[in-house]
């Protein structure tokens, strides 16, 4: 589609005092410096899932959030800041020419495209990312306040303070301080008790029971999107049966560490391993916790020791295993976790839960499959992910008896009432606001709390300069910047032609047609394959009722799909789809046009609203169209209210009545 509207953050960071080096420095020195220091701030930024935008003299801007979105772009660029500012004290520690750098980072919409294969944004959001840039001191990262909104769960912020940002005015910045964790894992917040989910977990206790009754693996995935409590889901079962019979892993969505984290994770907390024990009292703890399991002597401790420290993060794999061929080192490692866990679970059943599963590498993915085959234990593996594990697995768990996976659906309209007033205090919110909320949540906890987060922020700022708030209108168009990002990133995943399809389904509205699709753009396009797969993952769902132009009907699974998918698509192709859409309505309409008349007048307003902010040359032409279109329905729709009071006015005289 070419240019798209994202929401990204933007990440400047630039050499204090450059000016200066040239003076005092022989020039080669400063280039070479200078090059190693850029490189190196590419190479973390591109670790955390950004990109270098460019390299402006001694400046570096970053953008996250194009070419591919991500649920926490705010989150990555706050983490690579802290990340850059660690490497660059390293490398001063071991250099002549030492460097400062101050960072700052900005969040909000910007338009993206593409120059010679490069990443381009622009927009105010890029601005005021500059001169929060220009307003942090030495080895500060400060952020502007859609970043810290976003970033908030995952950063510790220092107390806010004023800028006067050149072009833009008066700026509320934040001073980054410190991460709440060193590796990008979200700390579940149990704000509400948990709703609707009794008959999932009575079939996970179910399975528990089998595990320990049987004495073999049992593995069971839990699917879901983003935001549905599959966290919230496995927290209330480790509830049940004791934290003690029970290990977490949490699989990361990008660094180096991430391949066998949720195993590190796992194994240190089996063996007590601290945050802040060094490296020698956390292998000291391993050795002595693999000595207590194999007490009896059926495996050599070493050996064991030093398979397991490579899983743990202790040992590299040179350090550990010097003679073990690259070739046989992955079925080396998950042997040794499997015949630990066969003698640590000698009468003790264990529950593994894996977090995020859809971000496993590879090598987990066959590690905990290799587990849930071979291993002689009883051990509950409960596996949480979004559907697009299957698009990496698609035969996950297929053909095992001892596997099984379930979906967790949307909360009902009931349960979903109850954790809005498990959330609010009863009768804070008037009827009206409380079913707005639920309404726009559509049954996704998250995005219910999300609503009443940002209701809770507008009741702490007070009424806007025009006086009060209907909160229930700011319900109905809110889009917390959380929830755009989260749909974004799910809508970033797949194919460009499903996204091109949602996006002129989004033209449409809610509901749509396979028919009507094929008529927006010039662009081939395979409707129907498209909006299979979309099918597939949740993205739309099949309607019986008619509609317009033939085919297929579909609607949005949820509202805020189809809300994301219009907001990235550019103005200039907002203008052509929606004057496209009107013209096609018309025809297809045939005699039964006047019912749509208000429906193309719609369409062409918006053609005309959005060709008009681009200054485009058909400006004049749509305003012409939509001015005729819009008295046209208003004339319609007038004679249609005359219609309906002159009928009820007869009706209530009991005498016939004939349309004026």
């Amino acid at each position: 589609m070419g240019e798209e509207r994202r929401l990204v953050t933007v990440l400047f960071a630039d050499i204090v005092g450059s000016t200066s080096l040239n003076d005092d420095h022989d020039p080669e020195l400063v280039r070479a410096t200078l090059q190693s220091a850029f490189a190196t701030c590419r190479d973390i930024v591109a670790e955390h899932g950004g990109t270098v935008e460019k390299f402006i003299g001694d400046e570096v801007m970053a953008v996250f959030g194009v070419p591919e979105a991500h649920e926490d772009d705010a989150e990555r660029a706050v983490r690579a800041a802290f990340a850059i500012r660690r490497a660059m004290a390293e490398r001063n520690s071991r250099s002549r020419l030492p460097l400062q750098m101050r960072y700052g980072i900005n969040s909000g919409e910007v338009v993206s495209g593409s120059a010679s294969g490069d990443v381009m944004v622009t927009g105010r959001a890029v601005n005021a990312g500059a001169r929060v840039r220009e307003a942090a001191a030495p080895e500060e990262i400060l952020v502007g306040a859609n970043t810290r909104e976003l970033a908030l769960t995952a950063v510790r912020f220092g107390a806010s303070r004023s800028i006067m940002a050149k072009g833009i005015g008066t700026m509320q910045v934040w001073p980054a301080e410190k991460l709440v964790s060193e590796m990008p894992i979200r700390a579940l917040a149990r704000q509400a008790p948990i709703v609707g989910r009794e008959d999932e977990l009575q079939l996970v206790r179910a399975l528990e029971r089998r595990m320990h009754d049987s004495q073999r693996p049992f593995l069971v995935t839990i699917f879901g999107p983003a935001g549905i409590g599959k966290s919230r889901f496995a927290a209330e079962f480790i509830d049940g049966i004791g934290v003690e019979r029970s290990r977490v892993g949490h699989c990361l969505p990008y660094g180096q560490a991430s391949a066998f984290w949720p195993l590190r994770e796992i194994l240190h907390a089996d063996a007590r391993i601290g945050a802040d024990d060094t490296r020698e009292e956390a292998l000291g703890k391993l050795r002595t916790r693999i000595r207590s399991v194999f007490a009896d002597g059926s495996e050599d401790p070493g050996a064991m020791s030093r398979r397991l420290g490579v899983l743990a993060g202790l040992m590299s794999v040179d350090e550990a295993l010097p003679d073990v061929q690259s070739a046989n080192l992955a079925s080396e490692l998950r042997l040794a976790l499997r015949r630990y866990l066969e003698r640590r679970t000698r009468g003790k059943p264990l529950v593994l839960v894996f977090e995020d599963l859809h971000w496993a590498d590879p090598a987990l993915l066959d590690t905990i499959d290799h587990l849930a085959e071979w291993a002689a234990a009883p051990l509950l593996l409960v596996c949480l992910a979004r559907p697009e594990l299957l698009d990496t697995r698609p035969s996950w768990g297929a053909g095992r008896t001892n596997a099984t996976a379930l979906t967790l659906p949307p909360l009902s309209y009931g349960d979903a009432h109850a954790l809005v007033d498990g959330l609010l205090p009863k009768h804070a919110l008037p009827a009206a606001v409380r079913d707005e909320i639920v309404r726009r949540a559509e049954g996704n906890p998250l995005y219910v709390e999300e609503f009443v987060r940002m209701l809770r922020e507008l009741e702490e700022t007070g009424p806007t300069a025009g006086g009060s708030v209907d909160l229930a209108e700011f319900v109905r168009i809110a889009l917390p910047a959380t929830l755009q990002g989260l749909v974004s990133s799910r809508l970033d995943r797949l194919a460009p032609a499903v996204r091109d399809a949602l996006r002129r389904a989004a033209v449409f509205g809610e509901r749509f047609s396979s028919g009507a699709l094929t008529e927006l753009d010039a662009a081939p396009l395979d409707v129907d394959a498209a909006l299979s797969f979309a099918t597939q993952r949740d993205l739309v769902v099949p309607i019986s009722e008619p509609v317009l132009g033939g085919g297929q009907g579909f609607r949005f699974r949820h509202a805020l799909i189809r809300e994301v998918s219009y907001r990235e698509m550019s103005k200039s192709d907002r203008w052509r789809m929606h004057d496209a859409a009107g013209r096609w309505i018309e025809t297809a309409s045939g005699d039964r046009a006047p019912e749509h008349e208000d429906l193309v007048a719609y369409h062409a307003e918006q053609a005309f609203w959005n060709a008009r902010e681009l200054e485009a040359h058909e400006t004049d032409a749509l305003g012409l169209r939509a001015f005729e279109r819009i008295i046209t329905a208003a004339t319609n729709w007038r004679r249609a209210s005359r219609w309906v009071a002159a009928s009820s006015s007869t009706r209530s005289r009991s005498t016939p009545f004939t349309r004026p």
